[in-house]
């Protein structure tokens, strides 16, 4: 991965290291939620709740991402996530 100014002059290693830090953790965290999220899908066997039995009753957790409607906020498309 390279840095630059303007697409061809690289940013120096000296004002790399910041820019380096805000930027690689935020492309980590997105990387980890999409982990997370594949994992809930493949335990779940793309069912909406994952069961784990703990003796003779079951703890259930929802694979669905938490979502809230809002009536503010910039117009786009609608997500359903079924």
């Amino acid at each position: 991965m390279v840095f630059t100014y303007d697409g061809e002059r690289p940013i120096r290693s000296i004002e790399l290291a910041d820019l380096m830090s805000r930027y690689l953790s935020k492309q980590y965290n997105s990387q980890y939620l999409d982990l997370v999220r594949f994992w809930g899908k493949f335990l779940s066997r793309l069912d909406r709740v994952i069961a784990i039995p703990i003796g003779e009753e079951k703890i259930e957790i929802s694979s669905i991402p938490t979502g809230v409607s809002t009536d503010f906020g910039i117009k786009t498309k609608e997500v359903h996530f079924n």
